[in-house]
Order: C-alpha cells, then sequence, then structure tokens
C-alpha cells in the first residue's frame, strides 16, 4: 500500500445509497421469489398434463377416457321410467338433440322398465370412444337417437364446475 494515499472514506450519503440498493434488491427479489401462485390454466399444457398422469395415471384415464353425455336424469314419478330432467348446453346430448322431459325408453336396445335410475346412468356412461343409442318418446313420438360421449373434463368445463 502506497503510504501517500490516503484511505477513502465512505460518506454518509454513500453509505445509505448502497443500503437503499440492498433494500431495493431484497425486496425485488422477495417478490419475484413470493408471488402469488397463477391462477388455474383454461388449457393445460403438455407438462400439466404429464404431471397429473404421473400423479395418478387410473384418475387420469378415467378424467379422459370415460364420460357421459350431459344430461340430469330423473325417475318418472308416473311411470318409473327415466326422464331428462335436463341438459347440458353445447353437452352431446343437446348435439343429438336429446330434450328435457324425453322419456328413455331403451338404451343400446335394452328396456329401462323395471331397472334403477342408478344402473340407467351407469348404462349410459362409458368410454368416450364409444356412443349410446337411446329411444325416447317426445310427445308421443319414439325418437331413436345416437349420442356420443364426453370426457369428464369437458363435461366439467362445459358446465363451468370445478
Amino acid at each position: 500500500m502506497d503510504p501517500a494515499a490516503k484511505p477513502s472514506r465512505a460518506t454518509p450519503l454513500r453509505l445509505w445509497l448502497a443500503a437503499a440498493l440492498a433494500a431495493i434488491l431484497l425486496l425485488a427479489a422477495a417478490a419475484y421469489f413470493f408471488r402469488p401462485s397463477p391462477k388455474p390454466v383454461q388449457n393445460p399444457t403438455f407438462k400439466d398434463e404429464a404431471r397429473q398422469f404421473i400423479a395418478d395415471p387410473i384418475q387420469f384415464a378415467t378424467n379422459r377416457f370415460k364420460g357421459g353425455i350431459g344430461a340430469a336424469l330423473m325417475l318418472d314419478p308416473t311411470n318409473s321410467l327415466p326422464r331428462v330432467n335436463g341438459v347440458l348446453q353445447g353437452s352431446p346430448a343437446e348435439v343429438a338433440g336429446l330434450r328435457a322431459k324425453d322419456l328413455i325408453l331403451e338404451i343400446d336396445g335394452m328396456p329401462t322398465e323395471g331397472i334403477t335410475l342408478v344402473q340407467t346412468v351407469e348404462k349410459i356412461r362409458g368410454w368416450t370412444v364409444a356412443g349410446v343409442d337411446l329411444l325416447v318418446e317426445r310427445d308421443g313420438t319414439n325418437l331413436t337417437l345416437r349420442i356420443s360421449r364426453a370426457s369428464w373434463d369437458k363435461l366439467k368445463n362445459l358446465g363451468n364446475f370445478q
């Protein structure tokens, strides 16, 4: 060290500026690392899909490859046959022409008389690669409707369910 050189002294202003800069950097880093989680993504990415598959492959397959037609059913009190209570807008049931108050007489050629509502629903639900044929009665006329199935994920999105 040169004996003629004076050691530099930090002025209070320089110390204050250095502390302020350090505080700003610390706040910026905290804001970045502790930011709130992003809102759920409507259209999952490949990474999201892969994570879901790895976490629970059975549930992943069930949500994407099994489903329903998008109709709510009830038992008609007068004849104990399944009746359509409502149809989800944009669902395969609506696209095929199924309407509220349609009486379901047959599912894939099998009569619905004498089976429970739970059994009826289970016969309509199934793999999304296959559809279901319903014979319905509407205003005294029998109609056969071929209805495809949509995955549970798609039906949840159509109905805005969580």
